[in-house]
């Protein structure tokens, strides 16, 4: 009981000193940020009026599919190169390099191949989130103890035998850590997503926002993307800690 008081009260302190900063920023220069009060104004208006939910709704749809899809075809490939060594130095080099671009740099091509539809922005989403995934779940394989796939071959343990009680538990601490930058990196790329000819969402509201000069509803958007970021990690951490309790 003691532990969780402390822990509400360490929650409250954190949140009243954010509060408390930033207020003290918008006295001193009241052009360079909105005060709380106006943002908390707005904050209350779009959830009354409904845009808010609809918006935040819309951006955790396309969220969750395209990190889902990222990590389906990221920790697949992920686990298949590093079973096959010339798969590995085959496509190693060419992630690499794909990593480099950013997701915005597809939008010209997303848009001639899937249109303006939902598709291509959970492909954004998808592809942002899939690197991460995919290369510490190559990591996660490398650093398997040698030790342990030698007492699988010992046992005689192959194929999908070797995969389940070897290889994605020897493996799970990295892929999860891949899950939780690839969730990171999917929500930091909604926005460049949203710019796709989006009618709803929190990046569409952002820039819509942006156009109209309403920059209180801006921070809006971005304290929203931000809050279900956080939970979203929280939950991938809690997951974390019940399929693998002894780390």
């Amino acid at each position: 009981m003691k532990k969780l008081i402390n822990k509400k009260f360490i929650i409250f302190l954190k949140i009243f000193s954010i509060l408390l900063f930033w207020k003290t920023i918008t006295l001193l220069n009241p052009s360079f940020l909105p005060s709380p009060g106006e943002v908390f104004q707005i904050l209350f208006v779009e959830l009354n009026n409904g845009n808010l939910l609809h918006h935040t709704f819309k951006s955790l749809f396309r969220v969750i599919i395209g990190v889902t899809l990222g990590a389906l075809t990221g920790v697949s490939l992920g686990l298949l190169i590093t079973r096959f060594q010339p798969f590995l130095d085959l496509l190693n080099d060419l992630i690499l390099v794909l990593k480099s671009i950013p997701p915005i740099a597809w939008i010209p091509l997303v848009i001639l191949w899937l249109g303006i539809g939902e598709a291509s922005k959970i492909y954004i989403i998808a592809y942002a989130s899939f690197f991460p995934i995919v290369l510490n779940t190559i990591l996660g394989v490398k650093s398997i103890d040698k030790n342990l796939l030698k007492m699988a071959k010992s046992m005689n343990l192959k194929g999908f035998q070797e995969l389940k009680e070897v290889i994605i538990p020897g493996a799970l601490p990295s892929i999860l850590m891949g899950l939780r930058i690839g969730l990171g990196v999917g929500w930091m790329s909604l926005i460049a997503s949203e710019m796709i000819g989006a009618t709803a969402g929190l990046g569409y509201m952002i820039e819509e926002s942006r156009l109209i000069l309403s920059i209180p509803r801006v921070i809006v958007g971005m304290i929203i993307i931000g809050i279900l970021g956080f939970l979203g990690d929280k939950s991938l951490q809690r997951l974390e800690k019940k399929l693998i309790p002894w780390l």
